[in-house]
């Protein structure tokens, strides 16, 4: 699919640059789409089952989807911000978190609302080095100091786009939803809507870091999420990090009470060492420099190949490409991800909803000489 023009998404947000009534908010595209010239119209079961089924794109196969928004809950001084941002750092290099494989290297925006930057950022670059991580070739932004857009606002959805980052982490979720939290419609009109809107045009996964109520007998498992049960209910991942023997001791149970399109997660038990600013896995590894290594040259070596081969053969599909060049699908992914980004390859629609890849005409260092 072409990449929908940016104002695309800003128009679905709010009909107009100046638009401040939230209630004339256009509504996100509808789920099945067609020309804008023809009339909507119902579709026939025998017609969905027919057409080929449309496969989940993963950033982090089983847990988080491309496009998909995701929240993790927990208590103060647990280390949720930590485990986004080290889950950030990991997609920014394209590299395995926790066990977890990720699909290839994207770049991420990190929205912090809360503490100092400064401080926060130096937490970031500590886990990086004992997770291994070069921080001079990561991809891992913030925004611009004291910049604070509720995510209704068309000036969020432009910086966003804007950006071009793929994964935004937005810590906390209070700072960005104006609405009460409480309310099931405002959730829906104030946050679900309009990051859909943003997903769903350009591919962007949002993930939020949020707070727990004050403890309930009437709150518990996935309940304890502060606010309306919408929020569980309209996510596609939901998270919950706790410490079983309280704050100070250094084990953290990673529960998924949701996760859309995809088999059950159990919860993981994690060791927290709040001084390397690090999580772990027993009984994974963090992956080293020398992992990130063999990967980055696995990757170089697979975006060689894909080149030779769209040379030869354009307007393959995406099965077809990656049947010719032979290789691990993760690898392929993160390869053809990387040309895509740097605009060296090009898809465009196909048959039957495919996607048919080819080189560009222009490669991306002469436009930037041009």
């Amino acid at each position: 699919m072409s990449e929908p023009r940016p104002s695309r998404a800003l128009e679905l947000i709010a009909g107009s640059e100046g638009t401040t009534d939230r209630s004339e908010m256009a509504p996100v595209r509808p789920a099945v789409a067609h020309e804008a010239e023809d009339e909507a119209r119902p579709i026939l079961l025998r017609d969905i089952l027919a057409a080929p089924a449309p496969a989940t794109e993963w950033i982090v196969p089983g847990v988080l989807a491309v496009g998909g928004i995701g929240i993790l809950g927990a208590e103060y001084y647990l280390g949720k911000s930590t485990l986004l941002a080290g889950l950030g750092a990991h997609v920014g290099v394209g590299r395995s978190f926790l066990g977890f494989d990720v699909t290839r290297a994207l770049p991420v925006l990190y929205w912090q609302a809360e503490g100092s930057r400064r401080l926060f950022a130096e937490r970031v670059a500590c886990a990086c080095f004992h997770a291994g991580i070069d921080i001079q070739t990561l991809d891992f932004a913030f925004p611009p100091a004291d910049l604070l857009l509720p995510f209704d606002s068309a000036d969020f959805a432009r910086f966003v786009i804007e950006s071009g980052r793929k994964l935004v982490i937005a810590d906390s979720l209070g700072y960005f939803h104006d609405g009460d939290e409480n309310s099931a419609s405002d959730w829906k009109k104030r946050v679900m809507k309009p990051l859909m809107a943003i997903s769903r045009a350009h591919g962007v996964s949002f993930l939020f870091a949020h707070h727990y109520v004050k403890p309930s007998d009437n709150r518990q498992g996935r309940h304890k999420i502060r606010g309306t049960s919408a929020i569980g209910a309209d996510c596609d991942l939901v998270m919950r990090l706790e410490a079983p023997d309280g704050e100070l001791a250094t084990e953290r149970r990673l529960i998924f009470d949701k996760v859309k399109d995809a088999a059950e997660q159990p919860a993981l038990t994690l060791s927290f060492d709040k001084g390397k600013a690090l999580f772990t896995r027993e009984g994974v590894a963090p992956a080293s420099d020398e992992v990130g290594e063999k990967r980055r040259k696995l990757i170089a070596d697979m975006k060689g190949r894909i080149e030779s081969t769209l040379t030869a053969q354009p307007n393959l599909s995406g099965r077809q490409l990656f049947e010719l060049t032979r290789g691990s699908r993760a690898i392929f992914d993160a390869a053809l991800g990387e040309l895509k980004r740097d605009i060296l390859v090009i898809g465009e629609p196909g048959p039957r909803g495919s996607i048919l890849w080819k080189k560009a005409l222009v490669s991306a260092a002469d436009r930037v000489t041009e």
